[in-house]
């Protein structure tokens, strides 16, 4: 237990990266799906214009299977650096709120410090002049020379 609240922020950053991670797998699969349907329908269009002995419109509409290969991977390329960024900007703002705590902290501890040392002041100064009123009160002479 220990272990866990001293770890707490290390263990909060790794949880979110493996959310947005599974998340960001996810959304890319859903989207490699929806480009191999269109490629699947392009290829469909390209089979059958090749089969009704139609002449070939100026759309262009047919994909070599070296077009197919460079989309798949500017596709696979886009969704590393998608996933990349979406972790880097969930680790950004885990890490700027652990900062901001620590600032937080920080200022609350410089706060107490100065307290202590603006009472010690006080109670030197209470002493001193306890003193010199103990002293006045033995020898007026002296007492009024310390004061």
């Amino acid at each position: 237990m220990n272990f866990i609240r001293s770890h707490r922020a290390f263990l909060t950053l790794i949880g979110a990266q493996a959310v947005c991670l599974a998340f960001a797998l996810w959304a890319q699969d859903r989207f490699v799906a929806a480009h191999q349907k269109y490629l699947d329908s392009q290829l469909e269009a390209a089979a059958a214009l090749a089969s009704s002995d139609v002449e070939e419109t100026a759309t262009g509409a047919v994909l070599s299977a070296e077009d197919v290969a460079a989309e798949q991977y500017v596709v696979r390329v886009l969704g590393f650096v998608w996933i990349t960024a979406l972790q880097a900007v969930v680790a950004w703002l885990i890490i700027s709120r652990l900062r901001g705590d620590q600032e937080k902290r920080q200022l609350q501890s410089e706060e107490e410090v100065m307290l202590k040392s603006k009472e010690l002041l006080m109670t030197r100064d209470a002493i001193v002049f306890g003193l010199a009123k103990l002293a006045e009160s033995r020898d007026p002479d002296t007492g009024m020379h310390l004061e």
